[in-house]
């Protein structure tokens, strides 16, 4: 009888592993709905195993999936679920940078205790290659909840763990985002030195996303202390750079902000039409940033 029960739960274990890989392949497609489906039917057959582990994984999954389909008040509960079921430390921090996401998306304040708890656990991980990768999703957490001193504060470790060597490009991102992080503490002139910093590890690179984002994060910084002509050089190098690769929101947002600029100076004949060219640019791709341009739009309008 014993033998026949320990059959039986290996089979609900396997069946288990097989509908968590339906259910990823699910997700990865973009099938959010049977995605969810099969994660709760891997949740069922191992919970039938008691196979806790494999119910960890099954939460997680579908905390992700509910994430994506705009429900984090259910993905939160999956991934405390997956969190106090998961045995190994990096599949726990996952599920805790998935439960402070969907957390932030509720706009609650356990978000920042969710990722401290995470960089705490990512500080035990000795040796683990993605440490850097792992504190820097904890770096763009609390940037996006604004939290910016814990978002330097993680971002400066992740950047202690990035050897420039073996992987400037990465290097170029932590120093970018650093930078940004920085600005937002406004101190300016140390951003404007992460973002040249980033700048030339992307443009030795040959990484021109990069590039075109540290450039224009230079001109908001010589914009920011007076110096008109340096920012906006920087801004027509950035937008160039844009231009050629094809990012029309990332052009939008540079002529927006060159726009600004020039009202800010005074120059409303040459700010309209830039404001107008970037809200022109949101729209043709349907980019989220369109009504908060277009509500820029109309209150410079009236300020000119």
């Amino acid at each position: 009888m014993l033998v026949l029960s320990r059959r039986g739960m290996q089979h609900d274990v396997h069946k288990g592993q097989d509908l968590l890989r339906q259910a990823q392949q699910a997700l990865d497609l973009g099938d959010l709905d049977k995605a969810l489906s099969l994660a709760y039917a891997a949740e069922a057959a191992y919970e039938q195993a008691k196979c806790g582990d494999g119910e960890g994984y099954a939460h997680h999954l579908a905390g992700r999936v509910l994430t994506a389909m705009g429900e984090p008040d259910l993905a939160v509960n999956h991934f405390k679920a997956a969190v106090d079921k998961l045995a190994d430390a990096h599949d726990q921090i996952e599920a805790l940078l998935g439960l402070a996401e969907a957390q932030q998306a509720q706009h609650d304040a356990a978000t920042l205790t969710t990722l401290a708890h995470a960089r705490q656990h990512i500080k035990k991980l000795k040796g683990t290659p993605d440490r850097a990768r792992l504190l820097h999703r904890v770096g763009y957490g609390f940037y996006e909840a604004e939290a910016w001193a814990e978002a330097e504060a993680a971002y400066r470790e992740a950047l202690d763990l990035t050897d420039e060597a073996r992987d400037p490009d990465w290097r170029a991102t932590l120093l970018l985002e650093l930078g940004n992080t920085v600005a937002q503490l406004e101190r300016m002139d140390e951003a404007r030195l992460l973002f040249r910093q980033s700048a030339a590890l992307a443009r030795e690179s040959g990484d021109l996303k990069a590039l075109s984002v540290a450039l224009h994060g230079q001109a908001v910084t010589y914009m920011a202390v007076g110096q008109a002509e340096t920012a906006l050089q920087l801004f027509d190098e950035s937008l160039r750079l844009k231009r050629q690769m094809g990012d029309e929101v990332g052009a939008a947002y540079t002529l927006y902000e060159m726009g600004v600029m020039h009202v800010y100076l005074g120059q409303c004949d040459q700010a309209m039409p830039l404001l107008e060219d970037s809200v022109a640019l949101y729209e043709a791709v349907a980019a989220p940033e369109l009504e908060v341009a277009r509500a820029g739009l109309h209150s410079y309008a009236l300020a000119c």
